[in-house]
């Protein structure tokens, strides 16, 4: 639906889904049979096709404006180096807890997939390029994981890691209030064009 909204808007032109590998055929099929979105799966077999119908070999993603990709096959240096190259309008992620920055002391350790994604949606191209990360499971990170992640897709949203831990210290303070109100009878605010509201 994100994805729609943009292309109607003409902000999504060129779109690349990053999905676990046992996801990529059900991202086609879905997106084909729900939205009537047609992405073409990119992999090391179609690669070969695409170098074989053009005589030569090239970047494969310049030929495409939608596209899936393996999180696994597209971490490669190879694919990487390629895909980041494109300029795309929209990069989700599904799964994007896997793309994580983990600290070990005083170092941080990142994941292959992090570092594509921290190049696909890098402050260069934070202005231009809309990004979606997406994740179906209960995500159990630290919370420098969780910040990292946030980091990424926006940068300014908290100063440091200590804003974000503060913010998180609040957060269930809030979450008691709004249960209380459900409680009580009161709705939970809504968010309308003229700001919250708040009806019986």
């Amino acid at each position: 639906m994100v994805l729609k909204e943009l292309r109607a808007r003409g902000g999504a032109q060129r779109a690349l889904v990053i999905s676990p590998p046992n996801l990529i055929r059900q991202w086609q099929f879905e997106l084909k049979s729900k939205f009537n979105e047609v992405f073409s799966i990119i992999s090391t077999e179609t690669v070969r096709y695409i170098e074989k119908s053009r005589g030569e070999s090239g970047n494969p993603f310049l030929d495409v404006e939608s596209a899936i990709v393996s999180s696994v096959w597209i971490t490669s240096p190879r694919w990487a180096k390629y895909v980041a190259e494109v300029d795309w309008d929209l990069v989700i992620v599904d799964e994007a807890h896997h793309a994580r920055a983990r600290r070990s002391g005083t170092k941080s350790v990142t994941t292959s997939l992090y570092r594509l994604v921290s190049d696909l949606v890098s402050p260069d191209s934070f202005s231009k390029r809309a990004a979606l990360f997406l994740t179906a499971t209960p995500m159990q990170l630290d919370s420098s994981e969780l910040y990292s992640l946030i980091e990424i897709l926006d940068p300014a949203l908290f100063p440091t890691e200590d804003h974000f831990a503060q913010h998180r210290l609040k957060a269930p303070g809030l979450s008691r209030l709004v249960n209380d109100l459900r409680i009580h009878g009161f709705p939970v605010p809504s968010q309308s064009a003229r700001g919250p509201r708040l009806s019986r």
